[in-house]
């Protein structure tokens, strides 16, 4: 699914951005509200608040863009086989569920 949101014009530029946007929205919507969680010493988010506003004005952002900084590199605890991924590939490649789910099929 993540290839066709990525190759396919119409899933690319309509779907894959409008899911991007969301997240967006929704995160930054949450960090103007009440930033001081976001900018804690110990915050995952800290480090990456200017690159998630970028994307907010890039015309062109995709879901694995946001994936790439969102849920790559924010979206959970740090630890040996966690977070922080390297990019969303790393991190779609962990979640995947068929490492735990062997009888799913194409």
């Amino acid at each position: 699914m993540t290839q066709k949101l990525e190759t396919e014009f119409v899933a690319r530029t309509v779907y894959s951005r409008a899911m991007a946007m969301n997240l967006l929205r929704m995160f930054l919507g949450h960090h103007d509200r009440d930033h001081t969680i976001f900018e804690r010493d110990d915050s995952n988010a800290r480090p990456y608040l200017g690159e998630m506003r970028k994307l907010q004005k890039k015309w062109g952002v995709t879901l694995k863009m946001v994936d790439n900084v969102m849920v790559s590199k924010i979206g959970g605890p740090a630890g040996e086989d966690m977070w922080p991924f390297k990019g969303a590939d790393e991190y779609y490649a962990w979640a995947c569920p068929k490492h735990f789910i062997t009888s799913v099929v194409r």
